[in-house]
């Protein structure tokens, strides 16, 4: 009868730690995806867009950045997480097809186009900044 109890009692304690699990998981650790989707005309001259997470979220841990385009010569794409300084850059001319996912802590992330000999083009941009929900 003693062990009958016990399981019992070991199974309500599985059974609440389960619940309090659920229960922090979808209250406090609760992702938000800030999803930008646009498309730049590109000329002769730089540019610079910023992207900027949603006020719905808070604390990004990652970036995924897909930039499709096409060049009538070469230019320079370049991402970042300020102005001035780029985490990342490509040398890009005619059709071109980045994709790039990493680890971003940043709340703002910065694409750069500086055209090298292109004097027109496109520019397909499709960024996901992974972040807590506030």
């Amino acid at each position: 009868m003693r062990r009958k109890y016990l399981i019992v009692f070991a199974a309500l304690i599985l059974l609440i730690m389960l619940g309090v699990y659920i229960v922090l998981n979808e209250s406090i650790i609760k992702s938000w995806t800030t999803k930008r989707v646009f498309t730049e005309k590109l000329s002769n001259k730089s540019k610079m867009v910023r992207i900027e997470i949603g006020k719905e979220a808070q604390y990004p841990d990652g970036i995924r950045l897909l930039v499709e385009g096409k060049l009538n010569g070469r230019g320079i794409i370049g991402y970042g997480w300020t102005d001035s300084t780029m985490y990342m850059h490509d040398t890009v001319e005619n059709e071109f097809d980045i994709n790039f996912r990493t680890d971003w802590y940043s709340d703002v992330c910065f694409i750069m186009y500086q055209p090298l000999t292109a004097t027109d083009g496109i520019m397909d941009v499709d960024c996901e900044i992974y972040s807590s929900e506030k």
